[in-house]
């Protein structure tokens, strides 16, 4: 009997060790539910919070986006400023190369004429494109070493043509005056051609010590040189600073005459010396009249 009780105690025992068990397990898979749901929780709350971080991170990414495209576009803008601010200052000096050359083709004498005339036309045209572009330092510059190139640097310079006595040699010799006049006007120097000007026509060599030939041609280049003094008095004229300009050098000029009037040695030279005065007297009324009246007393 004692035995049938113990062992019937040990099976329930052991029932209640497998109840206990069961509950145990029952309370096991309970706790596991409970972390399941503890999780799931966890993992909600943490969905909701990526959620809610997800519109900021993708606004965070729109502004990286835009200010990306913004420098971007800003690194683009600037290196296209800069590659035609590269580009303008090639051309400037392809330009400026290009004008140098055609003066020499203007200078060179064992070219024909009509080539050199035209080589002078298009160059004032050029000159007058560069003056256009609304870059006034860079037109002063050019102008003023393409003049230092025609009065004195060239071993051929502008002399050379208006010594010139073949027949049909004055058109070129018009075209050289022009673009002399110009040059002086835009350059901002017109006192330069002015002094290279007088400082020719105050030259007298003797008669003695020239041919008949050589004096022709003196007498050739200092008619031309007059009617040059006329074009640059008359450019300057239509542009209001290089007015003033000559305004200021309008005394110099008037002496410079008279003494050409009173040294001149042929009266070839006299229609000339009226036109100067003519157009002096329009463009200078206070100046022509105070001088005129002072060495003629009028």
């Amino acid at each position: 009997m004692s035995s049938r009780r113990g062992s019937t105690g040990q099976q329930q025992s052991g029932r209640h060790f497998q109840r206990g068990g069961l509950r145990d397990s029952n309370n096991t898979n309970n706790s596991r539910g409970e972390g399941r749901s503890w999780n799931s929780s966890s993992q909600q709350q943490q969905q909701q919070q990526q959620q809610q971080q997800q519109p900021s991170t993708s606004s965070q990414s729109r502004s990286t986006r835009n200010n990306y495209n913004s420098n971007r576009g800003k690194h683009s803008h600037n290196h296209y400023h800069h590659q035609n601010n590269q580009q303008q200052q090639q051309q400037d000096v392809s330009d400026e190369s290009r004008n140098l050359h055609q003066l020499r083709r203007i200078l060179n004498e064992e070219d024909e004429l009509a080539r050199r005339n035209a080589g002078a036309v298009q160059l004032i045209k050029s000159i007058e494109e560069v003056r256009q572009k609304g870059d006034p330092a860079q037109t002063q510059n050019e102008c003023l070493q393409l003049l230092d190139a025609c009065l004195f640097k060239q071993q051929q310079n502008v002399r050379s043509i208006f010594e010139n006595m073949r027949p049909h040699s004055n058109t070129l010799k018009n075209s050289t005056m022009k673009l002399l006049s110009i040059l002086g006007c835009y350059c901002g120097r017109l006192d330069i051609v002015l002094l290279w000007i007088f400082e020719h026509l105050q030259r007298w060599p003797s008669a003695t010590d020239i041919s008949v030939g050589e004096a022709n041609r003196i007498k050739e280049f200092k008619l031309w040189l007059l009617r040059l003094l006329r074009q640059a008095i008359a450019d300057a004229s239509s542009d209001p600073y290089i007015k003033c300009q000559l305004y200021d050098i309008s005394s110099n000029i008037m002496n410079s005459i008279i003494m050409f009037l009173d040294a001149m040695d042929s009266p070839d030279y006299l229609p000339e010396v009226l036109h100067v005065l003519d157009i002096l007297a329009v463009s200078c009324p206070t100046t022509f009249s105070e001088k005129f009246q002072m060495y003629y007393g009028y």
